[in-house]
């Protein structure tokens, strides 16, 4: 791993976000001992916004590629190694998943969300179901207490 004493420079920075838009991984691009060190890459987004901000619209693009390739990954099953295959395309599956839930996540649908309104039952267990008509109170009405 290099030590990060490499400086960061424009050259630097338009490397690193071509790569990360290609799909590499943070994970793959600090294996190269060319660059700057893991630390010194987050140390650098933290006091660089514009470079934080590229680096995350490159990270999108990024999961954009990455998502190309599960093609190319099924393609490459056979009888031998379609469950590593198989294995592999979830893990990547996963990752785009918690990098952009929008656009590759499961959709999940909460109650009370317009198109599927919360509503909420209350019965006593062991009575008879309520006649239809006015609903029942929880809480005695203001006339109720005064007649009292």
């Amino acid at each position: 791993m290099n030590n990060g004493l490499i400086d960061w420079n424009q050259q630097l920075e338009d490397e690193v976000v071509r790569r990360i838009t290609e799909g590499e991984t943070i994970h793959e691009l600090f294996k190269d001992k060319r660059l700057p060190s893991r630390p010194s890459f987050y140390r650098h987004c933290a006091v660089d916004p514009a470079f934080e901000t590229r680096i995350a619209r490159a990270r999108k693009h990024g999961a954009i590629s990455q998502f190309d390739g599960l093609i190319e990954l099924a393609d490459q099953a056979d009888a031998e190694n379609y469950n590593a295959i198989k294995v592999r395309i979830w893990a990547r599956q996963w990752v785009l998943g918690r990098l952009n839930p929008a656009l590759y996540g499961d959709k999940i649908v909460h109650a009370g969300d317009e198109n599927s309104p919360l509503e909420i039952v209350i019965r006593r267990v062991g009575l008879p179901a309520e006649e239809p008509g006015e609903p029942r109170r929880l809480m005695p009405s203001p006339k109720d207490i005064d007649a009292l």
